[in-house]
């Protein structure tokens, strides 16, 4: 192994030690009929029209797009969903529960255009009121959640959210209240920059030659990401200001951000050794539960304590913050 590759992996492995424990948070964008409304952008995704295949098997699609959409930590999606969508509706809807349901478990709404699976409707899976298409490409969905002081079964909150089809991509008409920033299995934004329907790549097309559970991928501008058994790690610029950190190699300015199942932290890597290949556009890597999405212009990757957004050269972190290592 070169000279390179050993102090990569000396780095990224010294920059993982001393984790702290974690606490599940966040909820993504969108106004309910509760006074706490969040502030985050609409979720939207983009997909090329096509024709729709009136004869195209839905329950299928269903079960394909349940397998595509990660279930909140330490939960299993069911494997099917309801109702069937219509294959040639501009926008529709199936749902489904995670194994071994209760009336407040993570619900998960699927949209489809044409047949076709363009994504969650939300990264926040919290239960639903009612569910229901207004017209042919709006779904519009009642969230439910207890208030401050209620329980789950006597749970009196609500919000409101619209989904619709604009020609191109779905566009989200409303947003959760911040109180649901506490509930397990929601980030503080949902995915707002993935602008295509997403293929999962094999982490093997990635390894690093001659070293057993590391891997590598450029994104965006020639930025890189690397994994090891410790975790993920992105080039990334922090915000002006931001304080000096140091790891058991450097200290300085952070430049990386280390995703791991308890949340991200501010550190510091080298660069690894010339040859990572681009991971492209729309694709997802996913290496013991910790996932990395190329989008245009940067990447997103979560784990289930939260995750960091990297797009147009604006770092944003949502879920846990770690504290780093003071210089």
């Amino acid at each position: 192994m070169s000279s390179t590759t050993d102090s990569w992996k000396r780095a990224t492995l010294a920059a993982g030690a001393g984790l702290a424990a974690a606490v599940l948070v966040g909820c993504s964008s969108t106004t309910g009929s509760d006074s706490n409304t969040g502030t985050g952008a609409a979720a939207t995704t983009t997909v090329t029209t096509a024709a729709c295949d009136a004869n195209r098997d839905m329950a299928a699609a269903v079960r394909g797009a349940i397998a595509d959409t990660p279930a909140p930590a330490g939960m299993t999606w069911q494997p099917n969903g309801s109702p069937t969508p219509e294959p040639c509706r501009t926008l529709d809807y199936s749902t489904t529960t995670v194994s071994m349901a209760t009336g407040s478990s993570p619900e998960l709404i699927m949209l489809f255009h044409n047949g076709e699976f363009v994504g969650p409707a939300s990264n926040c899976f919290v239960p639903l009121r009612n569910l229901e298409r207004d017209g042919d490409d709006t779904v519009v969905a009642t969230y439910r959640f207890p208030l401050e002081g209620e329980s789950n079964a006597g749970a009196t909150g609500t919000a409101t959210l619209r989904y619709r089809w604009d020609g191109d991509k779905v566009v989200t008409e409303g947003s959760f209240p911040t109180l649901l920033s506490t509930i397990p299995g929601c980030g503080d934004t949902a995915s707002t920059s993935t602008d295509g329907a997403v293929t999962e790549v094999a982490p093997a097309d990635y390894a690093t030659p001659g070293s057993a559970g590391y891997y590598r991928w450029k994104f965006g501008t020639g930025r890189e990401c690397a994994a090891s058994p410790a975790g993920i790690w992105c080039s990334v610029t922090f915000p002006s200001g931001t304080p000096d950190v140091r790891n058991d190699v450097f200290t300085g300015t952070p430049n990386s951000i280390h995703l791991t199942d308890e949340g991200t932290r501010a550190t510091l890597t080298e660069g690894g050794p010339p040859g990572a290949q681009t991971l492209p556009v729309h694709s997802r890597i996913t290496i013991d539960g910790l996932s990395c999405t190329a989008v245009t212009d940067g990447i997103e990757c979560n784990g289930p304590a939260g995750g960091f957004s990297f797009v147009d050269g604006e770092l944003t972190r949502h879920g846990t913050e770690l504290a780093p290592t003071p210089a």
